[in-house]
């Protein structure tokens, strides 16, 4: 069993929880038999791809066509797989008999999946909208900690209401109701719901489930996308949103063609609607992994059908050479964790692209190079970053509330609990730092106060006042955010200064500083100079995330902060580390604190969902 985060209330959520591209997953059979052990390599392919996280069970995964237990060894082999790629786990749970649907439900928040998803029965359907949300209510209150997100599909279930008009038939009886997997075309139904969730006051996850449409609905603001397609070709959607993002309509015609492109490749040999027999073909030549076929009724693909495709997926790859590119993504593609020590840092391939960030650094700020390389020594010398051995995970782990509506209650808990478990310190925003002084008195347990949280952008006077009076209160550990906009602006000596002054503050307590990244919205580049001028600036650590942006701690984003500061700095993941695994991974691979709102889960062996 899952140990579901206290801090996490899904029923106070009221921001989008997911965003980027989510593979709808086929599942792998070995003679016609569910095969689990076959998810490790598709995970590591959808990683390498930079997939966000995987959609487990739907219409590709033939969910109709398995049974109970069969769906639950999937779900589970995904559980294992998937978080430590760095894949977020959307589970479906519909099926015929709402007894079984209930079962899936309270199986997925067992096993502690990050969103759970359901369409309504096809055979028997629901007559009006007051009964589809009866049962969606029924299935829901299976899993009421864990987010719902109602499946719509009007094409396969025959069920034909607008989902504007459902959603608002759900939103009063659905506590834990966060959104929608929109499958149809009917974007003015897509607007409508829009428009209730602004009505309502919220900000639902409604993610389009089909891949064709990606360009109708992103200028809605629609963020997170469903689709087979990612499982083979997921790298062009990814090139096709930053371009949408970055106005580059050019490179946006050009993907979406290659997308195109795609689909009427199998599609001319075996038919549209045999996609995911396609895809199990075209996973196979990608991963060596022999996926297996279909179940009846669904049909495999005839020795010709595979034969052609096979050919037509090779020229396919030829004709464009470019189509598993990830350069240039704003979220860049995960690494599964134990490929931790093969990245670039770690085997001594970013020296140069680190020299060459000091030079434009000592230029911007007016520096000379050797005053930052008397800093960053090992820079200079091209040494490799050593792995570490962890100690006991628990003293790694900075224990965290820092959501809008924490009470005195809540942090009295997270106080007990980090003294019990013996945690490095606690992590609070500064108006909680007096109660948690007067809470650990007597411990060895320290506090940390985040200061211009989460966004950095306020002014510089402003962190700096912040930082005294959290010193004053009692605060040994700051946790400052980066001013991110200047850093892309090309500012680094108002980025310099802004940390400096915090640095200053703090110092007059001798107080420890932390410079939050958020590593999520940062090139490559904009990292090592991020990882450059903190260490300049004096800060003792470098930190991924604020756990409030797109993304959290990645293995990518922590290889090269670590390699850029060697010993000049010590580094803190934060954000999405939420289970003892992922943990250990990241301690073994140099990170010298975690930030966690998970830390009984981690310490107990569990996986939590939360920060």
């Amino acid at each position: 069993m899952a140990h579901v985060d206290p801090n996490f209330d899904v029923t106070k959520q009221k921001t989008k929880m997911f965003t980027g591209i989510f593979s709808a997953v086929v599942t792998p059979l070995t003679d016609g038999k569910v095969a689990p052990a076959k998810i490790e390599p598709y995970a590591e392919l959808l990683a390498k791809d930079g997939v966000n996280g995987v959609f487990v069970t739907g219409t590709a995964g033939m969910s109709m066509s398995l049974t109970v237990k069969e769906r639950k060894d999937l779900l589970e082999g995904w559980m294992k797989y998937g978080p430590r790629n760095g894949l977020e786990v959307i589970v479906h749970v519909g099926a015929q008999s709402v007894e079984d649907t209930k079962e899936l439900a309270r199986h997925a928040e067992s096993v502690g999946v990050s969103a759970f998803s359901a369409i309504c029965p096809s055979f028997f359907k629901p007559a009006s909208t007051e009964l589809l949300a009866e049962y969606m209510a029924e299935v829901a209150s299976a899993a009421p900690k864990t987010p719902f997100l109602y499946y719509h599909f009007p094409e396969i279930t025959g069920v034909m209401f607008p989902m504007a008009v459902v959603m608002e038939a759900l939103y009063p009886c659905v506590p834990n109701l966060r959104g929608a997997k929109f499958t149809a075309t009917n974007m003015w139904d897509l607007g409508d719901a829009l428009d209730l969730q602004a009505k309502l006051g919220t900000e639902w996850d409604l993610m389009m489930g089909y891949e064709g449409q990606t360009m109708s609905v992103l200028p809605l603001g629609i963020t997170a996308h469903i689709g087979i397609a990612f499982s083979v070709v997921g790298p062009v959607w990814n090139r096709m949103i930053r371009a949408y993002e970055a106005g580059n309509h050019q490179q946006v015609s050009k993907e979406q063609k290659t997308g195109r492109e795609w689909f009427a490749m199998f599609a001319k040999i075996c038919g549209l609607w045999q996609m995911t027999a396609a895809t199990k073909i075209m996973m196979r030549a990608r991963t060596g992994v022999d996926f297996g076929g279909m179940r009846i009724p669904q049909r495999n693909l005839t020795a010709k059908e595979e034969s052609e495709l096979e050919e037509a997926w090779r020229t396919f790859q030829a004709d464009h050479p470019n189509l598993f590119e990830n350069e240039g993504f704003l979220t860049k593609p995960k690494t599964p964790l134990t490929d931790f020590l093969t990245l670039p840092g770690a085997s001594g391939n970013l020296n140069d692209a680190i020299k060459g960030r000091v030079a434009v650094m000592a230029a911007a700020v007016g520096m000379k190079e050797e005053d930052i390389y008397n800093v960053l020594p090992h820079v200079k010398k091209g040494d490799k970053r050593q792995r570490v051995t962890p100690k006991a995970v628990a003293s790694y782990i900075d224990h965290t509330v820092l959501k809008p509506d924490a009470t005195a209650k809540d942090v009295v808990k997270l106080c007990k609990e980090a003294a019990e478990h013996k945690f490095y310190a606690v992590c609070v925003n500064s108006s909680r730092v007096k109660q948690c002084a007067d809470e650990l008195r007597g411990t060895d347990v320290k506090i940390a106060s985040v200061v211009g949280f989460p966004l950095g952008a306020m002014l510089t006077k402003a962190k700096a006042f912040e930082t005294t009076e959290a010193c004053a209160d009692g605060a040994t550990e700051i946790d400052m955010v980066l001013n991110i906009g200047q850093l892309l602006d090309g500012n680094y000596s108002a980025v310099l200064a802004d940390i400096k002054a915090v640095v200053e503050a703090a110092a007059q307590k001798k107080a420890t500083v932390k410079v939050i990244f958020e590593t999520c919205l940062l090139t490559d580049e904009q990292i090592i100079d991020a990882s450059i001028l903190s260490a300049v600036a004096g800060a003792r650590f470098v930190k991924t995330s604020t756990g409030f942006s797109k993304g959290g701690a990645t293995p990518a984003a922590v290889d090269i902060m670590k390699t850029v500061v060697g010993d000049a700095c010590l580094v803190k993941a934060s954000g999405g580390v939420r289970d003892l695994e992922t943990a250990i991974r990241y301690i073994e691979a140099g990170t010298d604190r975690i930030g966690t709102s998970s830390g009984i889960a981690i310490v107990k062996g569990g996986t939590a969902k939360g920060y």
